[in-house]
């Protein structure tokens, strides 16, 4: 169910850019950047060992094409740690933080409004325990095996799926509201271990939102009982 990229007016959802911490002696964005396409380089020495040196993934624009012909020539079409390097490191500078897992709901939302959002457990979301989680918005390039058309909805703060026929149901009430929104890009089914991530996140058929499915309980959902993960793929978030 992946759609086509359609960029949204982001109004006061803008992506936060605030300084990140130093990792290493470099920025957290550096830091993945250079491991990502150090990465690519070590899969493409490995499986494609008489490359010429012009098939090097030394930038990061012609990286994602490199890699696209690289896979093409070679006859694969599974996702590689060749093509997520170059993706990753081409969309970096589209990343938003602050965005939380609620430990009640289970749901992810965006904690840098000044409300946390209505939260189907009762109550607002509560973020304690939780890590700061970035997406990708509105990115220059789609990643290998990735969706978008998620959108945040300004009246729950939460992330909802926005290609169903339904916007899904919203425990601030009625409907989602994707009205202001980004369009979020998120990586799914990934077949190799990519540092600083969590993956076993999924959609919720009933609400549209995306949850973590690694707790004891699914959570509460806004449509009712709990989330129902029946037919969503495994989703990767970036974690620090």
């Amino acid at each position: 169910m992946t759609a086509r990229i359609r960029r949204s007016p982001i109004g006061t959802h803008s992506r936060s850019r605030e300084a990140d911490a130093a990792v290493g002696g470099h920025s957290r964005d550096q830091t993945i950047g250079e491991f990502m396409l150090g990465k690519a380089n070590q899969t493409l020495d490995a499986r494609c060992p008489n490359r010429d040196s012009g098939s090097s993934f030394a930038s990061v624009q012609p990286g994602m094409a490199r890699a696209n012909r690289i896979l093409d020539q070679s006859g694969r079409t599974k996702m590689t740690e060749a093509a997520i390097a170059a993706g990753l490191s081409a969309v970096a500078n589209s990343e938003q933080d602050n965005w939380r897992w609620c430990n009640k709901c289970q749901g992810l939302a965006f904690a840098a409004s000044p409300s946390p959002g209505a939260c189907p457990a009762g109550g607002t979301h509560d973020h304690a325990g939780s890590g700061n989680y970035r997406l990708i918005q509105d990115p220059p390039v789609l990643l290998p095996s990735s969706q978008n058309d998620w959108r945040w909805c300004n009246k729950c703060q939460g992330l909802a799926f926005a290609a169903s026929p339904s916007p899904g149901a919203c425990p601030a009430g009625g409907t989602h509201d994707h009205a202001g929104s980004g369009n979020y890009d998120l990586m799914q089914n990934v077949s190799v271990s990519i540092p600083l991530t969590q993956d076993n996140w999924r959609w919720c058929n009933k609400c549209q939102g995306l949850a973590f499915a690694g707790s004891s309980s699914p959570g509460a959902c806004p449509a009712g009982e709990t989330h129902d993960h029946a037919g969503s793929g495994n989703y990767l978030l970036i974690k620090p």
